[in-house]
């Protein structure tokens, strides 16, 4: 998982799908975003499996000056995975530079 962009209203996270679905292909993926000063995660979306190429998902609803953590789940028939979230330090909103 990585921030392909970011802004002052927008983050863009990419994330490849995992090397074991768990013996069943998977369905969609599941988005959670926690504001850095919480514990709990709240789904920002869900995007649909399609493809074994890069999946990506824009989240408008960010606040500049905040930081955030984001972690996906892949889904299949048994239901979410564990989360991916590589323990990467949180994203501050901020405004790209001549904005």
């Amino acid at each position: 998982m990585e921030i392909a962009d970011i802004d002052s209203n927008y983050l863009k996270l990419n994330w490849e799908p995992p090397e074991n679905d768990g013996n069943a292909p998977i369905e969609k993926y599941i988005v959670e975003r926690r504001e850095r000063s919480e514990k709990d995660w709240y789904n920002v979306g869900e995007v649909p499996s399609e493809g074994a190429g890069v999946h990506s998902l824009v989240d408008d609803k960010v606040v500049e000056g905040k930081e955030y953590y984001y972690r996906v789940r892949a889904v299949n028939k048994a239901g979410p995975g564990d989360p991916c979230d590589h323990n990467k330090p949180a994203a501050l909103i901020k405004a790209k530079p001549g904005n």
